[in-house]
């Protein structure tokens, strides 16, 4: 039986939050200026635990992102992966991934991140990925999120939605935060914070 490795990404795999460089990467500074007038009640609130981080994620994507091309969003996805995420990666993240990948075991991103700007370099280190997916309809994006965020419970959800941990002979869960720990708890070795320097 094979085994199975569960990573997060932001925090986990990465040295700085993919989320809000790509809200930059895929706007203007002057629309940027404006959202963080426009949201500041909304960052306000999460700050001082008024607002939940699904309820903030999903006011800031719809402000971003609602009548964005779906199309658009892939080719800045795949060109922040390629420019941008490499600069943020962990060398010890990238050791334990290859790690991984050498001994055969499956390799499942788990992240709150939207698909779009974490699948592509994903794929290419050999992950399945199970991401916040956003709706689209006839092309454009909503503002909406087709899954809820990808968060706390809904990441043990979505995995076991995908997976059945009696497949597989032993399991291995990477984590950073809060928004980690089921994932963490339900494996047979769950690492907290293991690539800090």
């Amino acid at each position: 039986m094979k085994r199975i490795a569960f990573f997060d990404f932001d925090g986990t795999i990465t040295s700085q939050d993919s989320y809000l460089r790509f809200l930059i990467y895929s706007s203007n500074w002057f629309y940027c200026v404006v959202a963080l007038v426009v949201l500041f009640p909304v960052i306000v609130g999460y700050a001082f635990g008024v607002i939940d981080n699904s309820l903030a994620k999903a006011l800031t994507l719809r402000w971003f992102y609602t009548g964005f091309s779906k199309a658009r969003l892939e080719e800045l996805g795949k060109n922040f992966c390629r420019e941008i995420i490499p600069a943020i990666i962990r060398p010890q993240a990238l050791q334990k991934i290859q790690w991984h990948q050498t001994e055969g075991h499956v390799l499942v991103l788990v992240t709150a991140s939207v698909r779009e700007w974490v699948e592509p370099w994903a794929r290419e280190q050999g992950f399945k990925v199970i991401a916040t997916e956003l709706e689209v309809q006839d092309g454009v994006l909503t503002g909406r999120m087709k899954t809820p965020n990808n968060w706390g419970p809904e990441k043990l959800r979505r995995i076991e939605a995908e997976y059945l941990f009696e497949d597989y002979e032993f399991s291995y869960a990477y984590g950073d935060s809060r928004g980690d720990q089921e994932m963490l708890a339900a494996v047979d070795e769950g690492h907290y914070r293991p690539f800090r320097e």
